[in-house]
């Protein structure tokens, strides 16, 4: 509520926009007294798949976003799809780059920040709860979390000699587990899971100074898996 000295009322009679009978009110605030209002709601804007953002049409429309709205991140997810043609063989640690070097140079020219969700999602188009239109798995198929942490590595690696530390650290990495699914194709194990994760934690601080890092997210889903895999988070 507005403190009485910090604001006038009055009323007044007989003015021309109010009716007979009728009474005006105006109010006077003293606005060197107010908080200024942070706005937080246009700090990301979720882009979609990496594959979709390699597209020329969907980064047009994007930077048309970024002009009007001036976001500052972008959140990508699913990097290591099959579509991005990163690998033929994931344990000869031959790595191709290439797409996801198209899609962050794009950020990276329109001062975008990348906001990397490295948990891997199907591409499908829901019709109702628990019916598809389509659904594929665009994982690529790991033979074990060791394979996929060495294509992390090289990834961050590639990353930040392509764009800098001081570029790199300021991105937000993180991933989220859809666990209605398979919840990490190359894990045997949810205590695996979690050490696949611990590794990825301490990685990308020992590598990247002050980086912000997400917890192991999970996609909300009205069923008892919430109950078991939420207290897990915030432990």
């Amino acid at each position: 509520m507005l403190e009485e000295g910090a604001r006038q009322l009055h009323s007044e009679e007989g003015r021309e926009s109010a009716g007979p009978g009728e009474r005006s009110l105006s109010v006077a605030l003293r606005a060197e007294e107010g908080t200024a209002v942070r706005s937080c709601w246009n700090q990301v804007l979720n882009g979609g798949a990496a594959a979709d953002l390699a597209i020329y049409n969907v980064q047009q429309h994007i930077a048309t976003l970024y002009e009007n709205l001036k976001f500052r991140y972008v959140r990508i997810w699913s990097l290591f799809s099959k579509k991005m043609v990163i690998l033929q063989d994931p344990s000869d640690c031959q790595y191709n780059f290439d797409m996801l070097d198209n899609v962050l140079d794009f950020m990276s020219v329109h001062h975008m920040t990348p906001y990397l969700d490295l948990g891997q999602r199907p591409s499908c188009a829901v019709k109702a709860e628990g019916e598809m239109v389509y659904y594929e798995d665009e994982a690529l198929v790991f033979g074990s979390a060791d394979d996929w942490m060495r294509m992390l590595m090289a990834f961050v690696e590639h990353s930040i000699r392509r764009y800098g530390r001081q570029a790199v650290a300021e991105w937000i990495f993180d991933f989220t587990v859809d666990i209605r699914h398979e919840r990490v194709p190359f894990c045997r194990s949810e205590d695996e899971m979690w050490e696949v994760y611990r590794r990825f934690y301490v990685f990308l601080h020992q590598n990247l100074p002050g980086v912000q890092i997400g917890g192991l997210g999970g996609v909300a889903v009205s069923n008892n898996e919430n109950s078991m895999f939420l207290p897990k988070i915030l432990q």
